[in-house]
Formats: structure tokens, C-alpha cells, sequence
């Protein structure tokens, strides 16, 4: 009766010694699957910033090329494109100095042209709501505040 009685207390133990090896293998992938899950939200939330910065640098190519045409073209148009540009790559939050500080500098050159190459149209408002958003974002250094704060203000008192 004794041997019974420790056979049947060996093989609670072992139950017991296999229900917590169990619950940490269970722990141990929860961890890793986490660990997973993390990684992969990383790759989404870098795709996505890739896809903007590419949004972005179209942009710019297309602004640019705007300006780089002398004839009869809408610089309103231009500043408003070449502030997109602005907006996504501070969202794209790539390289954000080297490029915010290309579409401000042609943004620039947008407003030293002449005035009758300026027209609004319908890109006054627009060219308002992206600042807005740009503001909101504080992506950019405080030199480069600097700048766009004197641009706005060269726009909105000049044109």
C-alpha cells in the first residue's frame, strides 16, 4: 500500500512538473510572438513612410520642374506643390533637414519671381491648410521654422 501510495504522489508531481514547464513554453512563445508582432507593426509603420517619402519627392520633381519652366507658369501653383512636398516629408520623417530645406528654398525662388507670374486660383486656401498641417507636425529644426515663417510672411504680405 505504500509503494501505491508514493506511485500515486510520483505521478501528481510529474502532472504538476509538466503543467508549469508547459505554462512557460506557452509564456516564452507569448513573448516572441510579441516580439514578432512589434517588429512587424515597425516594417508597416517603415513601408508607409517610405511610400510618403516617395509621395513626396514627386512632388518636389514636379514643383521643380514648374519653376524650371519660364513660360507662363503659375507659381502659386508651384509654392502650393512644393509645399506638399514639405508636409510629406516631414510625415515621411526621412531625411527631413536636407529636403525641407530644398522645397524652402525653392519655395523661396517661387516668391522672388515676378508678381504677374502669381496667381492663386484656387490654391490660396490650400497653400493655408497645408501651413496649418506643417505647423502642427514640428518636424522641422528651429533654423528651418525660421525660414518657412519668413516665406509665410513674404506671401502673405506680397502676393
Amino acid at each position: 500500500m505504500g509503494i501505491l501510495a508514493l506511485l500515486v504522489t510520483m505521478l501528481i508531481g510529474w502532472q504538476i512538473y509538466n503543467a508549469l514547464s508547459l505554462e512557460q513554453k506557452v509564456s516564452n512563445i507569448k513573448k516572441e510572438y510579441d516580439g514578432l508582432k512589434d517588429k512587424s507593426e515597425a516594417l508597416a509603420r517603415q513601408q508607409e513612410n517610405i511610400k510618403v517619402y516617395n509621395e513626396a519627392s514627386m512632388e518636389f520633381i514636379q514643383g521643380m520642374t514648374m519653376l524650371s519652366n519660364r513660360n507662363s507658369v503659375n507659381l502659386a501653383e508651384a509654392y502650393w506643390i512644393l509645399s506638399l512636398a514639405l508636409l510629406h516629408y516631414i510625415e515621411a520623417d526621412i531625411d527631413v533637414e536636407i529636403n525641407a530645406e530644398n522645397c524652402l528654398r525653392n519655395m523661396g525662388y517661387a516668391l522672388s519671381e515676378t508678381p504677374d507670374r502669381w496667381h492663386y486660383g484656387s490654391h490660396k486656401a490650400e497653400i493655408d491648410g497645408i501651413m496649418v498641417q506643417i505647423w502642427e507636425k514640428k518636424g522641422l529644426s528651429c533654423r528651418l521654422v525660421e525660414i518657412l515663417s519668413g516665406l509665410e510672411v513674404e506671401r502673405r504680405n506680397y502676393r
